[in-house]
């Protein structure tokens, strides 16, 4: 479970617009997310079916 968390909020982090920075788009975002997987920073498998998931919606 804190696995998907860890995963949803820093993907939410990333493409919402904050004082400091302007959105990241969805695929930025996925982009930054398999880079911390690869790093083993976030568990591949999770950021391969958030973007599964959500691509679509984000089009």
């Amino acid at each position: 479970m804190t696995r998907i968390i860890t995963v949803c909020d820093v993907y939410v982090a990333l493409i919402e617009r904050r004082s400091y920075k302007e959105p990241k788009s969805h695929a930025q975002a996925i982009a930054i997310l398999h880079d911390m997987a690869m790093g083993g920073k976030a568990e591949c498998r999770l950021v391969r079916e958030m973007d599964r998931i959500i691509a679509p919606a984000a089009d």
